[in-house]
């Protein structure tokens, strides 16, 4: 498995170690779950809109 590094700001780092008592795992985790959500709640979006509009027809 490949490992991504994140250039987070050095307060959203601390919060981030804070939060999960600086297990590099957990840390991991909330990250993962974190941009899982997004992705998902981005798709939603996309799905929404897809379904509202109707297709452009070009003249």
């Amino acid at each position: 498995m490949k490992h991504i590094v994140l250039d987070l700001p050095p307060e959203l780092h601390d919060a981030l170690e804070h939060l999960a008592g600086r297990n590099e795992v957990v840390i991991a985790n909330i990250v993962r779950d974190a941009l899982r959500n997004d992705l998902r709640q981005r798709a939603a979006l996309l799905t929404g809109r897809a379904q509202q509009t109707p297709p452009q027809v070009s003249a």
